[in-house]
Order: C-alpha cells, then structure tokens, then sequence
C-alpha cells in the first residue's frame, strides 16, 4: 500500500469522526434546548434570562454569607485556625439554608440594613423561579417592582455589587 493510499485512510477516517463528533455535538446541543424548553414551557425569552440572573446571584450571595460566618466564627479563635480548616468551615456552612444564613449574618452585624433587605429579596423571588409562579404574581417582585423590569436587573446588580464590598470590607475589618 502507497503512502498515499495510507495518508488518504487515515484521513478519511479521521473526517468520519470529526463529523459524527459534530453530530454528537449538536445532538446534544439540541437535547439540552428541548429540555431546557420543556421546563420554562412557554415563558417569553425574558423570564429565562431574568431566571438565570436571579440563580446566579441568589448562589454568589449564599457563598458570600458561608464565607461572611466562617470568617466569624474564626476571628474568635484565629490562632487555631489554619486556611484548610476555614475552607472546611465555609463548606460546613453551605449546607446551612439561605434564609438561615440570613438571620445569622444579621445577628453577626455583617451587612447593612439595606444588603439584608436584599438577601431576603433576592431569595424571595429565587423562590418565586423555583415554584413556577405565574410570571405576572407578585412573587416575582423585587423591591416593589416586577423583576422582568430592566430598572429592578439593574438595582439587583447593583446591591450585588454593594454586598461584595460589604465583604470585602468585612475582611480587611473595616466598619460598616
């Protein structure tokens, strides 16, 4: 057999996987919309993308909250602790529920008044997502106002963002 005959072989071979590799690809790019689509059923684009915002902050501000309490906790007995104990304990405290978190770093005196408004706010229509209300309930309502608003994003991101330079400040130990 020429080289050539060879070289040819191996190529064509190596065309038939990279195209079944592509089909497996969008097959399953396809599997994940159809699912994807079979949950939101048929909710305009709008509560999708709200969704997705409200889930990924709703998880930031919980890690915010176990590494806020594990810090506390370790304050207290900073000479014991090493940064593998306190990576333990900030997992530790991720199995702790979010609204518990809640009243804990309220009594810690951690966040502000206003950050604590927002935990409870941003869980509140997290809920809202993971029961399936009604886009048009109230539950959906993030300071007074429907969370499909681009003003109630833009406030949501912004107290996000007020939140982590609470932490942030936290950890340098500066006072609210």
């Amino acid at each position: 057999m020429s080289s050539d005959t060879n070289f040819s072989i191996h190529f064509q071979s190596a065309l038939e996987k990279t195209i079944y590799s592509i089909s497996r690809e969008e097959e399953e790019e396809k599997y994940l919309q159809n699912l994807a689509k079979s949950y939101i059923q048929d909710k305009p684009k709008s509560y999708a993308l709200a969704r997705s915002i409200i889930l990924d902050i709703h998880f930031s501000l919980n890690y915010y909250m176990s590494v806020a309490i594990s810090l506390s906790c370790v304050l207290y007995r900073v000479k014991e602790f090493n940064k593998n104990e306190l990576s333990g304990i900030t997992e530790a405290f991720q199995e702790v529920g979010f609204y518990d978190k809640i009243n804990i770093v309220k009594k810690l005196k951690i966040f502000s008044n206003n950050s604590l408004e927002t935990l409870c706010e941003v869980n509140h229509v997290r809920n809202a997502f993971a029961h399936g209300y009604k886009e048009t309930s109230a539950k959906y309502n993030y300071r007074n106002k429907s969370i499909f608003k681009r003003e109630s994003i833009d406030r949501l991101v912004s107290e996000h963002k007020t939140i982590a330079g609470e932490l942030a400040d936290f950890i340098k130990g500066d006072e609210k």
